[in-house]
């Protein structure tokens, strides 16, 4: 087949997935950056199979703490998704999530929270109001608003009153769209607060 085609490329994605499950991440991420360039050498740079590597790649330099060049991987896959999807798209939403996240552990809230406000108007146009993929962007908006009491407590404690308020009504809100999706919502998130 030689080393420039795409089902070479292939074997070497799942070659990688197999070394990640090992704990040999400095591999897998070898093999991932050859097959994604495999595929975009030979015009396949936008397709289905290299957005998938690409996510992957991302989680690997996530868990290897690599967050600068994760968070600009992030945001070709957003592009392309964008481009080839728009954004009333799941799978466009789902990499904006993502990128979100990851832009969070940087410390870049504020576009952290305007890609999940985004992220939440469309599933929730999308999906139904009470879908758990919609708690889901709930729960990572009450997380990006603790993140903001934790920096607005070091500089004035009394910035931070509204920001519980907030916390306390998305962890709520999630927390019923939870219960009315049991099966899909593994998780429980609880909040006091006395402002």
């Amino acid at each position: 087949m030689g080393l420039g085609n795409p089902d070479y490329a292939n074997t070497m994605y799942l070659l990688a997935k197999v070394l990640s499950q090992q704990g040999k991440g400095k591999d897998a991420e070898a093999l991932i950056r050859e097959s994604i360039r495999i595929l975009e050498e030979a015009g396949l740079g936008e397709s289905p199979a290299c957005i998938q590597r690409m996510k992957f790649l991302s989680l690997e330099l996530v868990k290897s703490k690599q967050l600068a060049e994760a968070e600009n991987l992030q945001r070709k896959i957003l592009h392309n998704l964008e481009l080839s999807k728009g954004w009333n798209s799941l799978d466009t939403t789902a990499a904006a999530e993502t990128l979100s996240v990851t832009l969070q552990n940087i410390g870049n809230l504020k576009e952290s929270e305007e890609l999940l406000e985004r992220c939440l108007t469309v599933r929730r146009k999308i999906l139904s109001e009470d879908h758990f993929e919609v708690a889901g962007i709930l729960v990572h908006l009450a997380r990006l608003t603790l993140l903001k009491i934790t920096s607005d407590i070091k500089v004035n404690n009394d910035l931070s009153t509204p920001h519980l308020v907030k916390a306390k009504q998305l962890v709520n809100d999630s927390i019923r769209y939870c219960h009315l999706a049991p099966f899909f919502c593994v998780f429980r998130v609880s909040i006091s607060i006395n402002p």
